[in-house]
């Protein structure tokens, strides 16, 4: 069974995240849009119409 595009389009952004780094501030659990983008290069409207569906 193929993943779909849309998994695909996730393992490859989660693939490009740096390694996390260790802040003073607890981690928190969830990746938000508003983290990825900036490590992405991404708008974030384009990544939260990816998020959408």
């Amino acid at each position: 069974m193929c993943p779909g595009p849309r998994a695909w389009v996730l393992d490859q952004m989660l693939a490009a995240l740096p390694p996390p780094r260790q802040t003073p501030r607890p981690a928190k659990a969830r990746i938000s849009p508003a983290d990825l983008a900036p490590a992405l290069g991404m708008s974030l409207r384009r990544l939260g119409l990816l998020f959408q569906a």
